[in-house]
């Protein structure tokens, strides 16, 4: 959130009143499921290599199974929760599409392979 209000800072005032940040925010960043209905809840949550998150994992019925640290990007620097990203960040067939943020500041589309034990 400082990250955007520095970036803000020298936009016309007009801009400015137009962005609205609440009050409260919800205690995880973004949600999706696979085509199995586990729900992957992505947390505020640093994950084990830079710039990957903890998401945590529930089952169908709602039973938290695991965490994993997972390197997806979002999308840009004013992302905003609730913004629809599924075409951004998806799993079918046991295999994670989403876009990473290279060093160079470039995305990339990779595909991960998830194993299940």
């Amino acid at each position: 959130m400082q990250e955007i209000r520095e970036k803000l800072k020298d936009s016309p005032q007009v801009l400015k009143d137009k962005i609205y940040f609440p009050e409260r925010w919800p205690p995880f960043q973004f949600i999706f499921a696979d085509d199995k209905a586990r729900l992957y809840v992505m947390t505020f949550k640093e994950g084990k290599n830079p710039n990957e998150n903890i998401f945590d994992i529930f089952n169908p019925e709602g039973i938290f199974i695991t965490t994993a640290s997972m390197h997806v990007s979002l999308n840009d620097p004013f992302f905003t929760p609730g913004v629809p990203l599924d075409s951004w960040v998806t799993i079918k067939k046991n295999r994670l599409y989403c876009l990473r943020e290279k060093s160079s500041g470039y995305r990339e589309f990779v595909v991960y392979k998830t194993i299940w034990n």
